[in-house]
């Protein structure tokens, strides 16, 4: 019997446990998508007020943009999002 027969160290570990490594790119991916919302929570806490561009017109985050309050404190009645994945808050 061969090395290769007896399961030898050198065999790789995807064809002693068929599946693991698309659990574990799986895994991969969910703990990448979890940092990425943690990084957004973090930016919308920081960075929730506009920035005065000229007299009526406001430059700001989706945060910024979320903030009743502020908006309707600034007289904001117009918002432009630009991205690709969020919806309108109002």
């Amino acid at each position: 019997m061969s090395s290769r027969d007896r399961g030898s160290p050198s065999s790789s570990s995807s064809s002693l446990l068929p599946g693991i490594d698309r659990y574990n790119e799986k895994v991969k991916n969910q703990i990448q998508a979890l940092v990425r919302v943690i990084k957004y929570a973090r930016t919308c806490r920081e960075d929730n007020v506009p920035s005065l561009i000229e007299e009526g017109l406001y430059l700001g985050s989706v945060a910024a943009a979320c903030n009743k309050d502020v908006l309707k404190a600034y007289n904001v009645t117009h918002i432009l999002t630009i991205a690709s994945s969020l919806r309108p808050v109002l």
